[in-house]
C-alpha cells in the first residue's frame, strides 16, 4: 500500500531517485509476486504521466477514479469508527439534531473538507477521553469553532503558547515547509524537510535558532507537523494536514506576502536538482540574467530560508560568473594589447617606408623618370612580398606572412589589398599574435587564482577541485598539492615565501609549510572561508568568512587576536 503518492513529486526528490522509485515498483509488479494499491490525488495525474512505467501499470484498468464519497458514505466514516469503539454521539437540546448528522452534512458540502472531519473527530476523541464519558458533545464541537474552523482554531491556540522569538519563527518555518502546485491556480502544498535545517539555518543567530527549534517541537507536539524518519535515518517535518496551509488565516496572510519567494525558491530547486542529478556540472549552474539574479535575491534575502545546499549552489553560481568576467576581461585585455602592439609597429614601419620614400623624391625630384622607375620597382616588390605572404599562410607559417605583409606595406603604402590583409590576419587570427604558452598547470576543475612567490621561482594555484597545488615556475612540475573539503578559493605565500595560506568553502584556513608541505595550523569559521591575507611582517594572518566575521591570528602561535563582525557575508 503506498498512500499519498504525490510526495514523490512535493517531496525534493532527484529526477534520479524519482525514476529509480517508479522502476522499482514496476519491477515489483511485472514480477507477479507482488500487488500494489498506490493513492494519488487528481491534481497530480500531470506528474505521473512523465514516467511511462506509470501510464503502463494505469492502462488499461490499472486505475480507477474514486469518486467523492456521498453523504452516506461519509455518515458511515463518521458512525462505524466511533460504534466499534462505544462512543455515542450528543443530541442538540435545542432541535434534536445528533452531532454525527450535523458533521455529515458539513463535510459533504466539498471533498476539501473530509481532512477537516479527521481532524475534528480527533480532537472531539480527545475531550471525550479526558472526561471519561464516552460521549462526543455539541459543546466540544462548537469550542473547536466547528468543521470549518476547528483546525486553524486549533492552530491558532497552539501558536498562542508560543514564547515571543517562537511566534517570530513562523515565517522562517513556513518558508521550509510550504511549496506551490504546479498549476494556474498555484495552491499551496506541504513540502518535507530535514529537521537539521531548522536548528543549524544559515544565516540566524542563537536566539532565532531557538525560537524556530521551539516551533517546530511544539507544533509536533500538537500534531500540527508530523515528524518521521527517512530510509537514511535523517528525521524529516512536513505539515501533518494540507487543510491548514488553506485554512488558517495566518498561513493566508503569509503567502500574500511570500508568494514570490516560494516561486523564485521552487525554480531554485529545479535547477539544483540537475546539477546535482548530472554531478555538479559547471554548464547546469544558474545562467546570467534571471535565474541568477533571482539566486542572489534569495541569497541576500533570504538565505536563512535556504537549506546548505541551495546556498552553496547560489555562492558557486556566482563565483563562477565573476570568474567567467574575470576571465574575459583578461582575454580581451591580451588581445587588445596584442593589436595595439602590432598596429604601432605597423604604423612605424610606414612612417619609415614613408620616410624613406620622401627622402628618395626629395634626392631624384630632378630626375624624373628615375624617381617612376624607383616607385614602380617599389609597388613590384610590395606585390611580390604580398605573393609571399600568401604562399607563407598556405603552409600555415603566420608570423612569416604577417611579416611579408608589413613589408609589402612598407614598400608600397598605397597597396589597400595587402594592407587589408594585414589588419584582417590580426583580427581574425589574434590569438597567434599572443605570447607562447610556456607551462600548464592542470587542476580538475575550474581555477580561481593564481600568484607567484616572492622570489619568482614558484607558482600557487587555488582551485574548485578542493586542492591548492605549488609548482617550479621553471619547469612547470608539480611540487605539492594541499588538500580540503571543499572549494579553495585563496592561496598566497607569506612574505617571505615560507609559508603558504589557503582559504576553502569548508569553513577552515589552512597555514601549511612551503618547504616540507605540512599543515602548520588551522583557523575555524562557521561558513565558508572566502580571502585569507599576511600582514606585511608575516606575523599576523588575516581570515575573511561568509559566516559574516572577519578574524586576525598571531601566525606563530594560532591564537585568535581579534573577530571583526558584519552585517553579511565577506
Amino acid at each position: 500500500m503506498i498512500d499519498q503518492l504525490e510526495e514523490l513529486f512535493t517531496s525534493g526528490f532527484s529526477p534520479r531517485v524519482r525514476q529509480n522509485y517508479v522502476s522499482a515498483l514496476a519491477g515489483l509488479v511485472r514480477s507477479g509476486r507482488v500487488f500494489v494499491l498506490a493513492t494519488l490525488r487528481s491534481d497530480f495525474y500531470a506528474s505521473y504521466q512523465e514516467y511511462p512505467d506509470l501510464i503502463e501499470l494505469a492502462t488499461p484498468a490499472g486505475k480507477f477514479d474514486l469518486r467523492p464519497p456521498a453523504p452516506y458514505e461519509i455518515g458511515n466514516m463518521i458512525r462505524l469508527p466511533a460504534e466499534a469503539a462505544g462512543l455515542h454521539f450528543e443530541q442538540e437540546w435545542e432541535t434534536g439534531q445528533p452531532l454525527d448528522q450535523a458533521l455529515c452534512d458539513a463535510a459533504s458540502t466539498t471533498p476539501e473538507s473530509l481532512p477537516l472531519l479527521e481532524h475534528v473527530l480527533s480532537l472531539l476523541y480527545d475531550k471525550q477521553e479526558a472526561r471519561g464519558d464516552d460521549l462526543l458533545r455539541w459543546s466540544d464541537y462548537r469550542e473547536l469553532g466547528e468543521l470549518k474552523g476547528a483546525l486553524a482554531k486549533h492552530a491558532e491556540t497552539v501558536f498562542s503558547k508560543l514564547r515571543p522569538d517562537e511566534q517570530r519563527a513562523f515565517p522562517l518555518v513556513m518558508r521550509y515547509l510550504v511549496t506551490l502546485g504546479q498549476a494556474e491556480e498555484e495552491v499551496p502544498n506541504r513540502r518535507t524537510v530535514s529537521y537539521r535545517d531548522f536548528v543549524t539555518a544559515t544565516g540566524t543567530d542563537h536566539d532565532q535558532k531557538a525560537g524556530v527549534k521551539g516551533f517546530v517541537d511544539l507544533f509536533i507536539e500538537k500534531r500540527l507537523l508530523v515528524a518521521d524518519t527517512d530510509p537514511q535515518g535523517e528525521v524529516t517535518v512536513c505539515v501533518a494536514h494540507e487543510a491548514l496551509l488553506r485554512e488558517w488565516h495566518r498561513v493566508k496572510e503569509w503567502l500574500t506576502e511570500n508568494r514570490e519567494f516560494l516561486r523564485m525558491r521552487d525554480r531554485l530547486d529545479a535547477s539544483l536538482k540537475l546539477w546535482l542529478s548530472r554531478g555538479r556540472q559547471k554548464d547546469d549552474l544558474l545562467g546570467p540574467g534571471l535565474p541568477l539574479a533571482e539566486g542572489e535575491t534569495l541569497v541576500q534575502d533570504f538565505r536563512a530560508s535556504l537549506s546548505r545546499e541551495q546556498s552553496d549552489y547560489v555562492l558557486a553560481s556566482i563565483a563562477e560568473r565573476n570568474r567567467s568576467k574575470q576571465v574575459r576581461e583578461l582575454i580581451r585585455y591580451a588581445v587588445m594589447v596584442a593589436i595595439t602592439i602590432l598596429a604601432i609597429f605597423a604604423g612605424f614601419q610606414w612612417f619609415q617606408a614613408e620616410h624613406q620614400r620622401y627622402n628618395a623624391a626629395q634626392a631624384f625630384k630632378s630626375e624624373a623618370g628615375v624617381a617612376a622607375k624607383l616607385q614602380e620597382q617599389l609597388r613590384q616588390a610590395s606585390w611580390a612580398s604580398f605573393s609571399q605572404a600568401e604562399r607563407q599562410f598556405q603552409l600555415e607559417e603566420w608570423r612569416e606572412g604577417v611579416a611579408l605583409l608589413a613589408r609589402a606595406i612598407k614598400f608600397d603604402p598605397a597597396n589597400q589589398v595587402a594592407s587589408e590583409r594585414f589588419f584582417q590576419e590580426l583580427i581574425v587570427h589574434r590569438e597567434r599574435a599572443l605570447p607562447l604558452l610556456i607551462a600548464s598547470f592542470p587542476h580538475q576543475d575550474g581555477l580561481w587564482r593564481a600568484v607567484f612567490s616572492p622570489d619568482g621561482e614558484r607558482i600557487l594555484t587555488a582551485s574548485w577541485d578542493k586542492t591548492a597545488k605549488l609548482w617550479d615556475a621553471v619547469s612547470g612540475k608539480l611540487i605539492a598539492s594541499f588538500d580540503h573539503q571543499g572549494s579553495v578559493w585563496h592561496a598566497a605565500f607569506s612574505p617571505d615565501g615560507a609559508r603558504i595560506l589557503t582559504a576553502s568553502a569548508d569553513k577552515i584556513a589552512k597555514l601549511w609549510d612551503a618547504g616540507s608541505k605540512k599543515l602548520i595550523a588551522s583557523f575555524d569559521h562557521q561558513d565558508s572561508v572566502y580571502d585569507a591575507a599576511f600582514s606585511p611582517d608575516g606575523e599576523r594572518i588575516l581570515t575573511a568568512s561568509w559566516d559574516k566575521t572577519a578574524k586576525l591570528w598571531d601566525a606563530a602561535s594560532r591564537k585568535l587576536i581579534a573577530s571583526f563582525a558584519h552585517r553579511d557575508g565577506l
